[in-house]
């Protein structure tokens, strides 16, 4: 049975570097050995990677996912699920487009590849992985009804409270506003939340029933 557990693992282990040198041999011209060279850094740097597509893109995993290499148009992105948590010495690391725990590096035609810092970004990660560590959340805005602004900007106590309340309470009022499908309901949701504002309630304080 391990035996040919083994001998599966092999299969779909090839089976996956066969996906990834594909991806990489449709890439742009100049994308081709900034991947190629990513690539070699991540499996040396520790062998208990696993190579996969992922989301379209190779992705290296252990316990999770560590990092990613994605080829652009223009340039070369390689993704650390948990950048944020990493420590960067030497800066590399950039804050990624709506990601609050992704970080990136960004690599054009003739950019250096710094392979030791790499393989240490890599090694730390996947470190992070094997503890447990979670990465952190993005927290939801809290989007304020209009019609909940324009009647806190006429009571300036309700609008105090308001203001000092953790975003998940503040959003516990907005979205239960933001729910009514009729203009009266919203009206006397609005009405509602103010008195509790001003009596500095928590929406949760209050006993929990649909109007």
């Amino acid at each position: 049975m391990l035996r040919r557990r083994g001998f599966r693992a092999k299969i779909a282990s090839m089976s996956a570097a066969a996906d990834v040198k594909a991806y990489i041999d449709r890439a742009p011209d100049f994308a081709r050995p900034i991947c190629r060279k990513l690539r070699s850094i991540v499996r040396k740097a520790d062998a208990r990677l696993v190579e996969e597509i992922k989301w379209g893109a190779p992705a290296y995993t252990h316990q999770g996912i560590v990092c990613s290499i994605v080829a652009f148009k223009k340039h070369v992105a390689m993704w650390f699920q948990k950048g944020a948590l990493l420590e960067d010495p030497k800066g590399l690391l950039q804050p990624g487009k709506n990601a609050e725990a992704m970080k990136v590096l960004h690599f054009a035609q003739g950019d250096e590849i710094d392979a030791d810092a790499i393989t240490e970004l890599v090694r730390a990660a996947v470190v992070l992985n094997e503890k447990g560590v979670k990465a952190p959340k993005r927290a939801r805005p809290v989007v304020v009804p209009p019609a909940l602004k324009d009647a806190l900007a006429k009571n300036a106590k309700a609008l105090a409270f308001f203001e000092s309340l953790a975003p998940s309470h503040r959003r516990e009022y907005a979205e239960w506003i933001a729910e009514a499908k009729r203009a009266d309901t919203v009206a006397r949701r609005v009405e509602r939340t103010v008195a509790q504002l001003e009596a500095g309630r928590k929406r949760s304080d209050a006993h929990r029933k649909s109007s």
